[in-house]
């Protein structure tokens, strides 16, 4: 979250003053960064050791949510209850992560 509060931010002021695209742009490019840059330049470092949970717990959060935002943005536009609908799986998302606080047990690989 802490990452994100400043794109959250830049993304609020962008639509407030009807520039959407720079929302959006901001929101999809943010993602592709992260999972290329951040991921693919830590891995280049060093291996990124996981387990099939947090794979498949994180990785069907993420599919569903890119596909649904794929589907709202098909007639390129987002609306308000679009917006709900993102916001309620961010916090059904953050519940869940919560709740279920599973220990994790990463394989690393030298």
């Amino acid at each position: 979250m802490g990452t994100s509060a400043p794109e959250f931010m830049v993304t609020i002021i962008a639509a407030m003053n009807g520039q959407s695209d720079i929302s959006v742009g901001n929101i999809v490019g943010s993602n592709i960064f992260n999972l290329g840059f951040i991921l693919g330049g830590t891995a280049i470092i060093r291996s990124l050791g996981t387990n099939k949970l947090l794979v498949y717990r994180d990785g069907s959060f993420l599919f569903f949510g890119t596909t649904l935002l794929l589907i709202f943005l098909w007639d390129l536009k987002l609306e308000h209850f679009e917006g709900y609908i993102l916001m309620a799986m961010l916090f059904v998302y953050i519940g869940y992560l919560y709740f279920k606080k599973d220990k994790l047990k990463l394989k690393v690989k030298t």
